[in-house]
């Protein structure tokens, strides 16, 4: 026999008219086949015998008996006992070799979807053989598999010249009916294999759970917003833009290459929207902190914004009159500022809210007690309700 197996068990010989019979329980049977499993092979057929549940025998049919085939290797001579689930339709073993040699890279990243579909042990399945595919992301994964997809393709017409395909039910580099589902079925198997990988990456995503975190942490701020006690209620950070602005949420998702995670987010987004929906529209900016008027600083405010014809603005105004200094450790200013206010909308937004944005007027310090000639700096921008009638 190949692979130096020995049989180790003892047969049960019995003595009966001149010929020597096996009793089931001590022929080789295929542990991970049905006790059931019989091919039904006649005297004299060639067939394929599953030694150890992993290893390819060619043998030929002798007899059979009671559900036990004795049949001869044809590697060796040697008359060897079966049970019947051990024992399969013919099928060209070496030729079946070369096939799989040439395609093993090609089914490894569908074999966990064939354990899950067939309700089977994947280590079963896998054997000692398989080699963990690896693949940086699921874009990529995506992107290999669908241009090996032609190579699936050519494994299942070399299949087509087996003469048969039995399920061997042993692991997949000796189950033919292993590789010739996956490779007939291969666009059903691509979209399970880029489907588990996604659902994998979103269950232990680091990306995704710092997120949802903060989202958590958001929704916290807006809930327990008491206008009482409390300055701002959170609506300023980008977690509450995207609860609320589809376009941004896709932009953001977009940029950081992070679509795969889009349902879990607008899951995790929703609840923080609704929260914005009941409090937003009786959250208004403070201009009575902000009532210091100076023409030439808010025109120079309003440069800070990206477009300014697409904003409505409805007030403007600077918290100081006079400056404030920033100074370094050693005393010597940075520069001096003024914080300053913008009440608008944005007329190309995707949702119902204004905003209170942040802008600062800053000179940089020059040297010998001289300021630079002034510009303005977007800090932030917070979303708010909308003055009564705005459109």
């Amino acid at each position: 026999m190949k692979k130096g197996f020995i049989l180790t068990f003892a047969f049960s010989i019995i003595i009966a008219f001149g010929s020597i019979t096996v009793s089931a329980q001590d022929a080789e049977s295929n542990p991970n086949a049905p006790q059931t499993y019989d091919a039904n092979l006649k005297t004299g057929d060639l067939a394929v015998a599953v030694t150890s549940g992993v290893y390819l025998e060619t043998v030929r049919i002798v007899s059979k008996s009671s559900n036990v085939y004795k049949v001869i290797d044809q590697d060796d001579g040697e008359t060897l006992y079966f049970q019947a689930n051990a024992v399969y339709p013919f099928f060209d073993v070496p030729q079946f070799g070369k096939i799989i040699d040439q395609g093993k890279n090609y089914i490894s990243p569908y074999l966990e979807c064939y354990a899950q579909k067939h309700n089977l042990d994947f280590d079963k399945v896998k054997g000692n053989s398989y080699s963990k595919p690896y693949f940086a992301n699921v874009q990529l994964m995506e992107k290999q598999l669908q241009e090996e997809l032609p190579n699936l393709a050519e494994t299942e017409n070399l299949l087509k010249t087996l003469a048969a395909r039995p399920d061997t039910f042993a692991p997949f580099v000796s189950n033919p009916a292993v590789w010739v589902e996956i490779a007939s079925k291969r666009a059903e198997y691509f979209q399970c294999a880029v489907g588990e990988r996604e659902t994998r990456d979103i269950k232990d995503s680091p990306w995704l759970s710092i997120h949802k975190q903060d989202i958590a942490k958001t929704l916290k701020r807006v809930n327990d917003y008491d206008p009482a006690t409390k300055i701002s209620m959170g609506s300023d950070t980008e977690y509450a833009l995207y609860a609320v602005s589809l376009k941004k949420r896709d932009e953001w998702l977009r940029g950081a290459n992070a679509l795969v995670f889009k349902e879990p987010l607008d899951i995790a987004l929703k609840p923080l929207a609704e929260a914005l929906a009941k409090k937003l529209p009786t959250y208004f900016p403070k201009m009575e902190k902000y009532s210091v008027r100076n023409a030439g600083e808010e025109a120079l405010m309003k440069r800070a914004l990206e477009n300014p014809a697409r904003y409505k603005i409805f007030k403007v105004g600077l918290m100081q009159s006079a400056w404030q200094i920033d100074q370094g450790v050693l005393g010597i200013p940075n520069a001096r500022y003024k914080n300053g206010l913008i009440y608008l909308r944005d007329t190309e937004a995707d949702h119902p809210y204004c905003y209170a944005t942040y802008v600062n007027v800053i000179q940089d310090y020059a040297g010998g007690g001289r300021y630079a000639a002034s510009r303005s700096k977007l800090v932030l921008d917070e979303l708010v309700g909308c003055p009564a009638g705005a459109k």
